[in-house]
């Protein structure tokens, strides 16, 4: 869920804001790595960073 949301506003968002928003959703992917230890949080992230 949380993937699309981002992904969402990162493809029709304000471009002026997209880098605040990887900002948020990279530091958001992080802390859920951490937590739950899944490394999915990890790989969105750097799809996110190849993506936009």
């Amino acid at each position: 869920m949380y993937k699309n949301i981002v992904t969402f506003y990162l493809k029709v968002g304000n471009p002026e804001r997209r880098e605040m928003l990887k900002k948020l959703a990279k530091r958001f992917l992080l802390m859920w790595s951490q937590i739950y230890g899944d490394t999915a949080y990890m790989k969105l992230c750097e799809e996110i960073d190849e993506t936009f």
